[in-house]
């Protein structure tokens, strides 16, 4: 009786652990690629110095779940990389029906 609310809390909790670790992640990539694209030129020979080499730097040091898509612009004398990711949650309870004698 106690078992299956005790179940749902416990997976409830990893899912939402899971949860921000993955945005934690986006986010730590996504500012990691901004910071070496702003500091990378072609004289200091950076890593970073075109936006497909940003957005692969992005990818490289992300640690999360799924595979998010990076964007590296350069909007207004700034550098900007942001980050989607598309995420399907599964919410359905299934419900096993036994017959009471």
């Amino acid at each position: 009786m106690v078992l299956a609310p005790f179940l749902m809390l416990l997976l409830g909790t990893v899912s939402a652990g899971l949860a921000v670790y993955t945005a934690a992640s986006m986010h730590y990539a996504a500012e990691g690629a901004a910071r070496c694209y702003s500091v990378s030129t072609a004289a200091n020979a950076g890593s970073c110095t075109t936006t497909a080499k940003a957005q692969s730097y992005a990818q490289k040091i992300y640690f999360g779940l799924g595979s998010p898509t990076f964007t590296a612009s350069t909007p207004a004398c700034r550098y900007q990389v942001n980050a989607t990711l598309n995420v399907v949650l599964n919410a359905g309870v299934k419900q096993d029906l036994t017959p009471a004698q």
